[in-house]
């Protein structure tokens, strides 16, 4: 339950805050969660392997935002491009979906 409340409270930053504050909370949660669990949690295991209800991690919701800096940004911390949702949406198909064109381009 831990983990999956870090995640919506992650996703919501992505979708309404700047850059700088999402890898803040970002690294502070990783920190955060490494203290309370027995296993190590990377930044890249956030970002991709935690889920809401349709299997849509970070990455979707970056690319769901169109921010540009805060998609590089999970790039950068390893996020996959390639992950798909359990509705068969990509990350280039979400930015798509939102009309977000120099995201798709970039993505591209």
């Amino acid at each position: 339950m831990l983990v999956k409340k870090v995640v919506v409270e992650l996703m919501e930053h992505i979708t309404s805050k700047p850059k700088v504050v999402v890898l803040k909370y970002l690294k502070s949660q990783v920190k955060a969660l490494n203290k309370k669990l027995e296993e190590s949690v990377s930044e890249a295991t956030l970002i991709n392997e935690f889920t809401e209800g349709r299997g849509r991690n970070c990455m979707h919701f970056a690319a769901a935002s169109g921010d540009i800096d805060i998609f590089q940004a999970l790039v950068y911390l390893e996020g996959d491009v390639l992950r798909v949702d359990s509705e068969g949406n990509t990350v280039l198909m979400i930015a798509i979906q939102h009309n977000h064109v120099a995201l798709v381009k970039h993505i591209l």
